[in-house]
């Protein structure tokens, strides 16, 4: 598919590529980490003398989302699926990435569910919950996650989880547990890519990934898939403190965005650093990591991208997957493409 859909390319002279849903399938990531995440919060709070989902044990449970038709699935059933990123995914640093390209959690689980916030209840019945009931309220969750996902995305899942489950914990407890179920050891890039990006920079087009979400998180994601080039986990790099009026929600005004920030976010360390590992067509991707700048669709995020590289608007295609990515397009003045648009233009 790289080479057959090179012609949607020819004329513009910059190829920017969102990341999740576009370069890779996006639930790779979020399937895994969804069933580790589900374990974890079903035997925390089972620990802690509660039950995730009360009363639920052994019996056909409504997964159903909001506004979505039911879709009833046995708390037996388990469906072997593939397996967060974005707004869910923004405030505490990332946990390091072990061997097996997993993070589990451990005793900080334990001290976010039990020591952070008391879960309060008792277990089901007054019995703490057997093994076999642990996982099927693990399986329950999960399997409503995904439904969830399919039908809604990601965006507001903690706070529906909260309300829909009556769990005795925050949205901010649940976004840290998910932190430490990340799970990057399934993810492959689409077939299309390499070949792609291989003969865009032989064409001696301007390549480049920008992605929204946590910063460290979309790293990782950029290691695992094979695109390191040098600016992973560890790097010398900004704190969040030092990334101007984001973080904290203030929105800062142009003439001080492009006064106090152009100068911390350079393309050098999206380099690679490694001759001996990393390939002449790795070096030539710039990646940029929109959150420490202001997410798509945001103005300010063109208004910097047009004064860092000096591009021609009119010159820039924007390949993505969602609607703030069309949206973004639209706002920096470039052409979009989403991914149904390739493979529709590669079938005709």
């Amino acid at each position: 598919m790289g080479l057959a859909i090179f012609h949607l390319f020819e004329q513009y002279e910059w190829c920017i590529f969102d990341l999740d849903g576009t370069l890779y399938d996006e639930r790779q990531f979020l399937f895994p980490t969804y069933r580790r995440f589900a374990k974890l919060l079903a035997e925390s709070v089972s620990d802690a003398g509660g039950s995730v989902l009360p009363n639920l044990t052994g019996v056909s449970v409504d997964v159903s989302v909001s506004g979505q038709p039911n879709a009833t699935v046995s708390a037996d059933e388990d469906k072997s699926l593939p397996g967060m990123t974005g707004s869910d995914i923004s405030a505490a640093a990332l946990p390091d990435i072990r061997k097996s390209g997993v993070i589990v959690g451990g005793e900080s689980v334990r001290r976010v569910i039990v020591g952070g916030e008391s879960v309060g209840g008792d277990s089901v019945g007054g019995v703490k919950l057997t093994r076999k009931e642990i996982d099927e309220q693990a399986r329950i969750l999960y399997q409503w996650m995904i439904t969830r996902f399919e039908k809604q995305g990601r965006e507001g899942m903690f706070q529906e989880m909260v309300q829909r489950f009556n769990f005795p914990l925050s949205v901010e407890s649940l976004v840290q547990l998910f932190r430490e179920s990340f799970d990057f050891s399934g993810m492959r890039l689409f077939e299309f890519v390499p070949a792609l990006f291989t003969e865009l920079i032989n064409a001696n087009k301007r390549v480049m990934i920008l992605t929204n979400g946590y910063p460290q998180q979309q790293r990782a994601k950029v290691r695992a898939l094979g695109l390191d080039v040098g600016d992973g986990l560890g790097s010398d790099y900004q704190e969040d403190s030092d990334i101007k009026g984001f973080s904290d929600g203030v929105a800062p005004t142009k003439e001080n965005f492009c006064k106090e920030n152009l100068s911390h976010h350079g393309s050098d360390k999206n380099r690679a650093t490694n001759p001996d590992t990393d390939t002449e067509i790795l070096r030539q991707i710039e990646i940029i990591y929109a959150n420490e700048i202001s997410p798509k669709p945001s103005w300010v995020l063109a208004d910097y991208l047009k004064k860092r590289y000096r591009y021609t608007p009119e010159k820039v295609i924007f390949i993505g997957d969602s609607s703030s990515d069309n949206e973004f397009a639209r706002v920096a003045g470039f052409k979009f493409l989403s991914l149904s648009d390739i493979e529709q233009k590669t079938k005709n």
